[in-house]
């Protein structure tokens, strides 16, 4: 059985790509667009460097 994806997370990666601005996510179906995502695990870990 196939999952389909939000047809809303356009808006996410076309805001992404135009500013330019990573993507906070958690959800797998921004990985991989050509826009760089970062995941809270990743996240906390920059800023507690």
């Amino acid at each position: 059985m196939r999952l389909y994806r939000d047809p809303n997370d356009w808006e996410t990666v076309a805001l992404a790509l135009a500013l330019p601005a990573a993507i906070w996510t958690e959800d797998y179906d921004f990985f991989g667009c050509g826009c760089p995502t970062w995941t809270t695990q990743t996240l906390l870990l920059q800023i507690n460097q």
